[in-house]
């Protein structure tokens, strides 16, 4: 399974024999986390109210904080929630002639419960784009299917979109998410979010991804790997199959990191302080802190493999600098 990460892929997962399959990874993967059903914001005193009455200003101002009650304000009472039992969805019907939102883990679950062979991988990329403010993230995994084993696409492809609708689309509008070719890769077309889910088969492996350009790269990495033999995983206990393998390629995440720890201080591009006033200086806690003490490592990347024999379970990491 690590012939399908790509070289910019910082953060690789590989999962052997699980129990609960792979769709609760798809989940996650292609639509993020739910909140839990019994969740509430918490209480956050509405700083924008004064004595002086409600005029137009004060209720301009409301929204100058983007707190818990903005979310409260903005959320889709439908939308649904995560409810208290393992991978539960409750929701309300968005209209009465409507089935409510559907549980993606179950379906996804049964379409795939009968193909796959219980190991899979995930992959982790972070970015930056020119001109955009934000640090973009992408999801994938990559199921290991059973020899001669078939997939009910057409099932997966609703499955999906139907999840799709009910997380990212407010009730009572209808988009059109339709399924598109781009070569191998099969995708939704994204209109107003970024939000999406892509997928390809390739060989005995269904590759899904949350954009059609990580499938692309997946698959162009697993022809790469074709070419070349890929390096050993690692070894352990004599004999005991692996359970869990990851890797965590830190050099590659820190430039994006530092990205984003800077947006997080507010950092602006300042004119060089006097060596007088350095020790003055402020240091901010995520840009500088945080960073420093990940560049002061070293570390390029760290691989982590556990293996299971009877009741002992052992784990080894091997650093890379």
């Amino acid at each position: 399974l690590l012939k399908f990460a790509p070289a910019d892929a910082q953060l690789v997962e590989v999962h052997a024999t699980s129990s609960d399959g792979a769709a609760p990874a798809i989940e996650q993967a292609l639509f993020g986390k739910l909140p839990d059903q019994s969740w509430s914001p918490p209480e956050i005193p509405d700083r924008t109210r004064s004595s002086g009455g409600d005029d137009d200003n004060t209720r301009a101002q409301r929204y100058s904080r983007l707190d818990a009650r903005f979310d409260v304000d903005v959320d889709d009472e439908q939308a649904p929630k995560r409810g208290s039992g393992a991978g539960d969805q409750v929701s309300k019907k968005t209209r009465s002639n409507e089935p409510a939102a559907h549980d993606f883990v179950k379906s996804a679950g049964t379409i795939l419960g009968s193909v796959e062979s219980g190991n899979y991988s995930e992959l982790v990329r972070s970015k930056t784009e020119a001109g955009k403010p934000f640090v973009r993230f992408e999801r994938a995994v990559v199921i290991q299917l059973k020899p001669e084993a078939g997939i009910n696409r057409e099932a997966l492809e609703r499955s999906i979109t139907d999840e799709l609708r009910a997380r990212f689309v407010v009730a009572g509008t209808e988009p059109k998410l339709v399924w598109q070719d781009d070569g191998a890769v099969r995708f939704v077309a994204q209109t107003l979010l970024q939000q999406g889910g892509a997928y390809a088969v390739s060989g005995r492996f269904l590759v899904l991804a949350s954009s059609k350009e990580f499938v692309g790269d997946i698959l162009q990495a697993e022809k790469q790997a074709a070419k070349t033999r890929a390096p050993a995983a690692g070894t352990g206990m004599a004999g005991a199959p692996v359970a869990f393998y990851a890797l965590v390629r830190v050099a590659a995440a820190k430039p994006v990191f530092d990205t984003l720890m800077s947006k997080l201080d507010g950092r602006t591009p300042q004119k060089s302080a006097r060596k007088d006033d350095e020790e003055e200086r402020d240091i901010k806690f995520f840009s500088e802190n945080l960073s420093s003490l990940i560049a002061a490592s070293a570390i390029g990347e760290m691989r982590l493999s556990r293996q299971l024999s009877g009741q002992m379970m052992t784990e080894r990491v091997v650093y890379s600098w």
